[in-house]
C-alpha cells in the first residue's frame, strides 16, 4: 500500500527549514560574544590596575580565574534553566495523537558525551492527524512540516508536533556539572595562583600583566570544563537509563509508531516560536502505521481513526 495523495490543505503558516532562524541564530552569537566581551573587559580592568599598582599580580590572577569559573558557571546554569524548567502548574493538557517521524534521544551526540549539561530532553517528531492542527497552530504559532514531503500542488504540508519528554538524567547532568566546574575550578584558581607566586610571575608593562591573566583565565576556565565534564557524567551515570522520564520508559519507541501524547504545550524559542509539548506527562502506543516513509497526514487520519485522546 503506498502513502495516498494528500490535497495540499495542511501546514497554512509553517516551513520545513529545520535550520534556526537568522534571529535566533544572531541572538545565540550575540549572547555568547557578550560573555567573552564581558570577561575581556574585566581582564582589562585587572591588568590597568595592576600597572597602577592598585592590584597585585597575584591578587590579579586569581580574580581572572576566578571570573574564568564564574562565566563557566554561567554557561551550565542558562543551559540548565532552559532545559529543566518549564511554565507554572496551572497550565492546560492538550492531547495530539499522530505517527513518530523521527526519535532524537539524549545524549546521543559526542558534544553532549564531552559536555553533558548541553544534552536536550528526549524529543520525538510527531506527524499529527489532521484533527488536531488547530492545537498545533493555537496562538498564531510557528507550525513544523515534515521535511520528507516535497512541497509542491501534487503533496502535502502535514504538520508536526514536537514532544520532549523530561529526562531527569538530563537535568542531573547539568547539577553534576556545575557542581564539577565549580569544584574543580575553585582548586585551578588556588593551584595557578601557587604556581604564579613560586615562579614570580610579574609584569612590567600593561600588556604584559593582560597576557599573564589571560592565561590564567584560559588555564582555569579548561580546568573548570573539565570538572564540568567529569561530574555531569557521574551524575547522568547515577542517574540510571536516559531514556527514563516522567512519562515513562521511551527507549522502545520509534520511527512509525502511531502515538498518543498529553502533556502541557509551550512556545519555544529554540524550536522557531512553534508550540511544543514541554513536557509529555504520558503518552500510548498503538502499533504502527502500515504505510512507508514519508508519512502523511491523510495516512494517519485513515489507519488511526481511533486514539487514545
Amino acid at each position: 500500500m503506498q502513502p495516498c495523495n494528500c490535497p495540499s490543505t495542511g501546514c497554512a503558516n509553517c516551513s520545513s527549514d529545520n535550520t534556526p532562524s537568522f534571529w535566533s541564530a544572531l541572538a545565540s552569537a550575540a549572547s555568547a560574544l557578550g560573555t567573552a566581551a564581558g570577561v575581556i573587559s574585566a581582564l582589562l580592568t585587572f591588568a590597568k590596575l595592576i600597572i597602577a599598582g592598585t592590584l597585585t599580580i597575584g591578587v590579579g590572577i586569581i580574580l581572572a580565574g576566578v571570573a574564568a569559573v564564574l562565566v563557566v558557571l554561567g554557561v551550565i546554569i542558562t543551559r540548565g534553566v532552559d532545559s529543566c524548567t518549564q511554565g507554572g502548574d496551572d497550565r492546560v493538557n492538550f492531547c495530539i495523537a499522530g505517527v513518530v517521524n523521527s526519535v532524537s534521544p539524549s545524549f546521543n551526540s559526542a558534544s553532549d558525551q564531552i559536555f553533558p549539561f548541553s544534552a536536550t530532553q528526549n524529543e520525538i517528531d510527531v506527524v499529527s492527524k489532521s484533527k488536531y492542527w488547530n492545537i498545533i497552530q493555537k496562538s498564531n504559532a510557528f507550525v513544523w512540516c515534515n521535511t520528507d514531503i516535497v512541497q509542491n500542488s501534487d503533496t502535502d504540508n502535514s504538520e508536526i508536533i514536537r514532544v520532549y519528554f523530561y529526562t531527569p538524567a538530563v537535568c542531573n547532568a547539568v547539577i553534576g556539572a556545575a557542581v564539577g566546574a565549580a569544584v574543580v575550578g575553585a582548586a585551578a584558581v588556588v593551584v595557578v595562583a601557587v604556581a604564579a607566586g613560586i615562579i614570580g610571575v610579574g609584569c612590567a608593562t600593561f600588556f604584559g600583566c593582560l597576557l599573564a591573566l589571560i592565561i590564567a583565565a584560559i588555564i582555569v576556565a579548561v580546568a573548570a570544563l573539565l570538572g564540568a565534564f567529569a561530574g555531569g557524567q557521574i551524575a547522568k551515570a547515577a542517574s540510571g537509563s536516559t531514556s527514563g522520564t516522567s512519562a515513562g520508559n521511551v527507549g522502545s519507541i520509534a520511527a512509525g509508531d502511531l502515538i498518543t501524547c498529553t502533556g502541557p504545550l509551550q512556545i519555544r524559542g529554540d524550536d522557531n516560536g512553534a508550540n511544543v509539548f514541554w513536557w509529555c506527562n504520558s503518552f500510548s502506543l498503538s502499533g504502527t502505521i502500515s504505510t512507508p516513509a514519508p508519512f502523511r497526514y491523510c495516512d494517519v487520519d485513515s489507519q488511526f481513526p481511533m486514539d487514545g485522546c
